[in-house]
């Protein structure tokens, strides 16, 4: 009985290890908890048979490959080739622990290895023993994956040069000594320097495309800056223009009126009421950078027959960035009038954007006709550069995330809909 609550608890450590293991290197996926929860349920489940049946040492590897290969790539959300590496990685990892147990234990204790670790069954304080030495190594990896120190790196960066020569002296070194415990030892070292050279490669991928998308964030700051003080300049324009045009009309109705042409001046007003009623909306809201891009989109959507229903209610200043906003709000309404283009009719957008407790609030809903890309829970575009849209909608997802907010998308067959919430500094 005490053996199986053991092996019980050996079987919780080595799922526990896995998931510990996953958290930390991959990105998980929030909207699939409950079916990542499941999967490492029938992790635990296929860590107990193998703990029930003693399997021996190497024999169920390829279960073990498949089991973190599975998880890896349905429930995290990161390149496929990283979601490899870290589950080669993670199985090297764990047979160097159990390996290097073994040593530990046959060193301390009277016990003799076999010649054939395929056929080697390890006993309960070797697996134990194991257990704990993956849990130090993931730790340490954890660890060094949060320095930043420049020197550091150029150490990291000396030591991915120097391990694969490592491994080929270990490999080479293995052929010339058949004993079991040189076996089993020159086994161990192989397995831990290829799983930190996996840790390095893995790190360096994840640290170039960091800061490739910071790139691609400063670059598309940079063009909506361009484009957003180009609104202002055709937005003053146009008032200006109003401005004009209306001096220039309440001085031929001022000329009539003294001319005691009443008639007239009746039929110029109408006029130019008409007009006025044929000139799309103006938005002013009070706050210059939500006028400014509301009103260029309006005129976008107008003039492809777009309806918009705009509940903006803000105070002239909003404590965030105003290219930070900028690129909330020209992404959202430029992703609104694409899927409406897609549309031959009922073509709408509707916003509400407004500050709640402290909160900024913003709302985006569009028809649509109902087809979306979906990967791991990330919205994408239907067009054939979906790269690009989809750095857009990462660049809006990045701005929230910087201001510690949520963004959440809703759609049915008709239409998508995006929130965010902004916490505000008070």
């Amino acid at each position: 009985m005490i053996e199986l609550l053991f092996k019980l608890f050996l079987a919780t450590c080595e799922t526990f290890l896995i998931v510990y293991f996953l958290n930390n290197l991959l990105t998980k996926i929030d909207e699939l908890k409950h079916e990542r929860t499941v999967a490492y349920v029938l992790y635990f489940v296929f860590q107990c048979i193998t703990y029930l049946i003693d399997f021996p040492f190497f024999s169920t590897s390829t279960y073990y490959v498949l089991f973190t290969l599975v998880i890896s790539l349905l429930f995290y959300f990161n390149e496929i080739r990283i979601k490899l590496i870290a589950s080669s990685m993670f199985v090297t990892l764990n047979y160097a622990s159990k390996l290097l147990s073994a040593i530990i234990f046959t060193a301390l204790t009277d016990y003799t290895m076999t010649n054939n670790p395929f056929t080697y069954v390890l006993n309960l304080p070797t697996q134990l023993m194991a257990c704990i030495i993956m849990a130090l190594v993931i730790t340490l990896i954890i660890a060094l994956r949060k320095i930043s120190n420049n020197a550091v790196k150029i150490l990291v960066n000396i030591l991915i040069f120097i391990l694969p020569l490592t491994i080929l002296y270990v490999s080479m070194h293995l052929l010339e000594n058949l004993q079991p415990v040189n076996l089993y030892f020159n086994i161990t070292m192989l397995l831990f320097c290829y799983t930190f050279l996996l840790f390095f490669i893995i790190d360096q991928i994840i640290y170039s495309n960091t800061h490739l998308m910071q790139s691609n964030l400063m670059h598309e700051r940079l063009q909506m800056q361009s484009v957003y003080y180009k609104d202002i300049e055709q937005y003053n324009h146009n008032m200006s223009r109003y401005k004009h045009d209306m001096i220039n009309h309440l001085d031929s109705v001022y000329g009539m009126l003294e001319s005691n042409e009443i008639e007239e001046a009746k039929n110029y007003l109408e006029s130019i009421s008409k007009k006025l009623n044929r000139v799309e909306a103006v938005i002013n809201t009070g706050n210059s950078v939500i006028d400014v891009i509301y009103n260029a989109k309006a005129s976008l959507a107008k003039a492809n027959h777009i309806v918009c229903h705009n509940n903006i209610v803000v105070p002239p200043h909003i404590d965030i960035d105003s290219v930070d906003l900028s690129v909330i709000l020209s992404n959202l309404l430029d992703n609104a009038i694409e899927a409406s283009l897609k549309l031959e009719s009922d073509r709408m957008i509707e916003s509400h954007i407004h500050i709640y407790k402290g909160n900024l609030f913003i709302s985006v809903k569009n028809h649509y006709n109902g087809e979306i890309i979906s990967s791991h829970a990330v919205y994408l575009t239907t067009k054939k550069d979906s790269h690009e849209h989809g750095l857009g909608l990462k660049n809006v997802q990045h701005v929230v995330t910087k201001y510690n907010g949520t963004q959440n998308v809703e759609h049915d067959d008709t239409t998508f809909t995006v929130s965010i919430m902004i916490p505000l500094n008070k």
